[in-house]
């Protein structure tokens, strides 16, 4: 049953939650693959909305002023009357839901119900695939239904595209937290579970979503990348883990077969996904009982129990009738490896040795001052990009490895501004991956000679966000330096701070101005500090959790967190552009 068919269609917080992701995703790309930088003509008596010479077919929503007005309210006879077919629709949707908002003649404009919303709730509750856009030819807004547009404008986005759409709505909109992700993972055809509060999300790297309950509602109060288990420590836990009879029955009994102690003990302990390194997980038990039918029907015929997730379409399961472990493949439907015991299946780096590579405390630690080099290789392997290396953004931190990502393809990249103006459109592809390596090698560069402008400014967000969302510091014990609080008491801790708060709103033109040195910033970091004594930035500093670097046209794009159960930072985002000024700055 789909997310729409359990809902309450009439009413609107509802219903507008439900089609919120996929329009605010296709809404993202008309102006790449509709607009196109071109200007518009409608033609309400042949029903059309061009771009240039590209021509639609297009529907007529309704008109926005003081009020909103349905397009049905119009005189038909001035309209061609294939442009009426979206409103007529909504219209009998809204008489069959008991959705007055859909049958009402006009509508009053509210913060949270106006013409896009309004555009936006046609044109997702449709059967056919819509987008909206708005017009001004005179002193009245005019929205239009869009269709037949290009298949990538409705196309499923990718984790880094979805989470950022997530971040957005719940912010921007009023709406269902749970209705909205849960229906944007249904369009976007993206496996999800419920875990206790959470909702994880199968991407090509798993993304948690953290809900909170808020005065009776369920709220999304995190987005984060799934922290892998490390598969040594798994192991060597599992001996102490209990079992559970009733589910190594239903397991034995559907597979028709007898298991072993270990994997006795794996079933009993697998009620939620448990990630692990190298993007293996432990399935669910829902999904080993399911995976006959999801996965492939040669499990029970060969008494083969999936048990682990290896990536694309790679799985570890346990062969019950010779007790062995097997690499085994879904989609070629062979094995391809044998071992008696699971670990051997492991695939471990420096010949089995672990390394420890970073250490985090919440502690009084002093960040280093010492930079890490930023050095990063991109290569080409079979068609696709691999980065290798390291990328150090100072107090945001250092990236390494599988951090930092390009999120487009190759023909996707030769579209990028810089490689236009620097490369000539037929060059090899060998030429676009060793311009590709020198101008982010040289953003990086250039990254690491102006840092202690980065790091100001990363500051000054930080602790303007932590004014502006009233977060009091002083509760995080590790953050908190009571000694060096003024007066030595918390009383008053308002009117204390006074001057601090002003001055943070004197500092606020730095934020999004250039850190590439030709605006002096040296001063920024001292006078934080001078402004919040009891703070100890140190401790923040040394506990902020990079999650992820991408590299785009002409930017490098960060994600961080901190450690501190996310309380200042959480997925903080921002693009570092040519300037290395911070622009689309948010902290969810």
């Amino acid at each position: 049953m789909s997310i729409m068919d359990r809902i309450n269609k009439s009413d609107y917080v509802e219903v507008f939650s439900a089609i919120l992701g996929k329009m605010m995703a296709a809404q993202r790309r008309v102006e790449e693959y509709i607009e196109k930088d071109q200007g518009w003509e409608y033609d309400f008596a042949e029903g059309t909305l061009s771009f240039g010479e590209d021509v639609y077919p297009v529907q007529f929503i309704g008109k926005e002023k003081d009020v909103w007005k349905w397009a049905r309210e119009e005189n038909h006879k001035a309209f061609n009357k294939c442009v009426f077919g979206l409103v007529n629709e909504a219209y009998a949707l809204g008489e069959e839901w008991k959705f007055e908002l859909l049958t009402s003649p006009q509508l009053e404009i509210e913060d949270d119900c106006n013409g896009d919303h309004i555009s936006a709730l046609c044109c997702g509750i449709s059967k056919d695939n819509y987008v909206y856009y708005c017009v001004q030819p005179e002193e009245e807004y005019i929205f239009l239904g869009i269709g037949n547009a290009p298949e990538e404008v409705y196309a499923p986005v990718d984790r880094n595209e979805f989470k950022k759409i997530v971040a957005r709505g719940i912010k921007a909109y009023t709406i269902d937290h749970k209705i909205f992700l849960e229906a944007f993972l249904e369009w976007n055809n993206t496996p999800y579970e419920w875990d206790g509060d959470n909702v994880i999300a199968h991407f090509d790297k798993d993304l948690v979503f953290v809900f909170e309950e808020d005065e009776g509602d369920y709220c999304i109060t995190s987005i984060k990348t799934a922290i892998p288990m490390n598969r040594n420590d798994y192991l060597r836990e599992l001996p102490n883990r209990k079992i559970d009879e009733l589910k190594v029955k239903q397991i034995e009994e559907l597979y028709e077969c007898t298991v072993s102690e270990e994997v006795k003990r794996i079933i009993s302990n697998c009620d939620k996904t448990i990630f692990l390194d190298d993007d293996y997980r432990v399935l669910s038990f829902e999904e080993i009982l399911e995976a006959p039918e999801t996965l492939c029907e040669l499990f029970v015929e060969n008494k083969m129990i999936p048990l682990f997730d290896c990536m694309d379409n790679d799985f570890i399961v346990y062969k019950a009738d010779s007790h062995k472990w097997l690499m085994f493949n879904t989609e070629d439907e062979m094995d391809f490896d044998e071992a008696e015991y699971l670990a051997d299946l492991w695939e471990e780096e420096d010949e089995g040795d672990y390394s420890i590579t970073s250490i985090k405390t919440v502690s009084g630690s002093e960040p280093s001052n010492e930079q890490a080099n930023s050095r990063i290789s991109i290569t080409l392997e079979d068609g696709e990009i691999n980065i290798q290396g390291t990328i150090n953004l100072g107090y945001i931190g250092t990236y390494t490895d599988e951090e930092i990502e390009i999120d487009d393809t190759l023909d996707e990249i030769r579209e990028w501004d810089i490689v236009q103006d620097n490369l000539d459109k037929d060059c090899t592809d060998e030429e676009l991956i060793a311009f590709l390596n020198k101008y982010f090698n040289d953003f990086a560069e250039k990254v690491t000679r102006n840092i202690d402008n980065i790091n100001g400014t990363f500051l000054l967000q930080t602790l303007t966000d932590m004014e502006c969302y009233e977060i009091d510091f002083m509760v995080i014990d590790e953050l908190f330096l009571e000694d060096k609080l003024p007066y030595g008491n918390e009383e008053d801790i308002a009117e204390l701070y006074n001057f601090a708060h002003d001055g943070l709103r004197s500092l606020i033109p730095y934020l999004e101005s250039p850190n590439d040195g030709c605006i002096p910033k040296g001063h920024i970091e001292a006078l934080l500090r001078s402004f919040f004594p009891a703070f100890d930035f140190d401790c923040f500093i040394a506990n902020i959790v990079p999650e992820v670097v991408t590299l785009d046209d002409g930017s490098i794009a960060f994600q961080c967190s901190d450690a501190f159960d996310e309380a200042i930072l959480c997925g903080a985002y921002a693009e570092l552009d040519e300037e290395l000024s911070f622009k689309d700055w948010h902290n969810f």
